[in-house]
């Protein structure tokens, strides 16, 4: 921690990278440091560690650094289209998203982090256009917005809760909403509850929803709600505009 306080000055963020192990390495970093950023493969063996490392870090904050926090859990080399994946992503979530930040934006599973690696180069520096270089931007983006970051999804991944009737998109009800989206963009964000497949379940905004797709919007803005339950999701959406 004396090393890491003689450069704490001279710049914005230290990264202390560490294997993933819970040796003497990570505890004098746990030590150093003022916070933990945990990167979690999308695997079993790796998301099962979690609570281990969790555990490390109470101790730690009990007996040697006591204003240690935990940033969130990463989730890297993440396949969205296997169920594997996402399977881990709802684990994560539902074990630890009450209490610690699970971040939305996922590092996928490239060969191009492979070859940069293979390289002796990060993903930006040999890539900067590549999905897993883009998807660092994306992370790097909420984490420095913290809970002011709002995420964008494509339209055609919001589903309409099965707890609300359907209403019509109307365009003549919604023109002053559509006039004012093609003019100022959406200026409210959709609630919604993830699905861990890719798609989210709305439950509050709607018209909103109808407007944006009858402006041709391809991306809404989005926040996701802590609703796990079917009762408690009926509930909300009942209440819900």
């Amino acid at each position: 921690s004396d090393l890491v306080e003689e450069y704490v000055s001279d710049y914005d963020y230290i990264l202390i990278d560490c294997p993933p192990s819970l040796g003497l390495l990570p505890i004098n970093a746990f030590v150093a440091c003022d916070s933990v950023l945990v990167p979690v493969q999308a695997e079993f063996h790796s998301a099962e560690g979690v609570g281990n490392l969790f555990k490390t870090i109470k101790k730690v904050t009990r007996k040697l650094n006591p204003d240690i926090k935990i940033e969130g859990i990463l989730l890297t080399m993440y396949r969205s289209r296997t169920s594997l994946s996402k399977e881990i992503n709802q684990m994560l979530n539902e074990a630890y998203g009450r209490n610690v930040k699970v971040f939305f934006n996922k590092i996928p599973h490239t060969i191009a982090v492979g070859k940069a690696n293979r390289e002796g180069m990060g993903i930006v520096q040999y890539d900067k256009n590549s999905v897993a270089a883009k998807a660092y931007k994306n992370f790097t983006e909420e984490f420095l917005a913290g809970d002011q970051y709002v995420p964008f999804v494509p339209i055609g991944s919001l589903k309409r809760s099965r707890y609300r009737e359907c209403e019509d998109a109307n365009p003549a009800i919604l023109e002053p909403l559509i006039e004012q989206i093609k003019q100022e963009g959406i200026q409210h964000d959709v609630e919604v509850r993830d699905l861990y497949d890719g798609t989210f379940e709305v439950i509050n905004g709607f018209a909103i929803l109808n407007a944006a797709f009858l402006a041709d919007v391809r991306e809404i803005p989005i926040r996701i709600c802590d609703v796990p339950d079917d009762d408690r999701l009926r509930a909300y959406v009942s209440k819900a505009e």
